[in-house]
């Protein structure tokens, strides 16, 4: 049986993420050149074109945005067994901070800001409902996601970083595109993905009498770019996850009424000393990064 190497799987969905190999090389920490042998490997190995390429970097295949999902969950399988297996040594030792996918860009600059002032960050991608449920099993110290005004879980903390409304993404031929900003109803009729875990609290604001759009929950902005791509459906995420992505080539909406979000650092409750005192150290860290994306 064939086996694909955990490292070529993470560079791919890097690559995925970033669009763009010199800025995974450096989110990878290693050569550009090392990251193409790695995607050319993956691919040699699979059969398949996973990115187009082009001058201005890369976009994903629809082969490519097909395996996007799949190879993510073996990535964070992989590092999930890689964490546990540290943990032992040196898990007091070790500031564990979740994020989605869509905000390694920023975590990545907050691990480095840490890292200056001596603090260790290990960090984990995670959806929002895994994160929370990572929070109350303990195997996180702090979760920095994006959230809709108003949501609140029992025994865990927010701490707001910033504001951000949510707004309608899609392909530049999507034909929602031409509007300059995108009432509820106009959604009716649409295939709208919305962050994993956000399906219930979606239906709720976007109910128009008892009509709702398709919806369709997607694990992450960066897995549900092939169908964004293809102009098949629109996503709804904070427009400051958009701003992270502005290069990818997708346009963005605000939908009215509005729908308030925000960017928050979330916590157990029952933190208290040493432990409570790291989170905000390291929320500080993360509101500097934040102004300056």
């Amino acid at each position: 049986m064939d086996l694909i190497h955990p490292r070529a799987l993470r560079a791919f969905t890097v690559i995925a993420e970033e669009l763009h190999f010199g800025r995974a090389a450096r989110r990878l920490g290693v050569s550009q050149s090392t990251v193409s042998e790695q995607l050319r490997s993956l691919e040699h190995d699979l059969d398949v074109v996973l990115f187009e390429r082009h001058s201005r970097g890369v976009s994903l295949t629809e082969v490519g945005a097909e395996l996007l999902e799949p190879a993510g969950r073996l990535v964070m399988d992989n590092e999930r067994f890689v964490r546990q297996a540290r943990s032992v040594a040196d898990a007091d030792e070790v500031f564990c901070l979740g994020a989605p996918a869509a905000a390694m860009r920023l975590v990545a600059d907050v691990a480095a800001a840490a890292a200056a002032v001596d603090l260790r960050l290990t960090i984990r991608a995670l959806t929002v409902v895994e994160g929370v449920r990572a929070l109350a099993r303990g195997e996180l110290q702090a979760m920095l996601t994006g959230i809709a005004d108003g949501l609140a879980t029992p025994g865990i903390d927010q701490i707001v970083l910033a504001h951000s409304e949510v707004v309608v993404i899609m392909a530049p031929s999507h034909p929602l595109a031409r509007f300059e900003s995108i009432d509820r109803a106009q959604l009716i009729g649409h295939r709208v993905g919305v962050p994993t875990g956000f399906l219930p609290v979606s239906k709720e604001l976007l109910a128009d009498g008892a009509k709702l759009p398709e919806l369709s929950e997607y694990m992450s902005f960066p897995h549900s770019m092939g169908e964004l791509i293809g102009g098949d459906r629109v996503a709804l995420n904070l427009y400051w996850y958009h701003q992270l992505w502005r290069g990818s080539g997708f346009v963005d909406r605000p939908l009215t009424p509005s729908i308030p979000g925000q960017m928050a650092m979330l916590h157990r409750s029952s933190l208290s000393g040493e432990a409570l005192l790291n989170v905000e150290r390291v929320t500080e860290l993360a509101r500097s990064c934040l102004a300056e994306h």
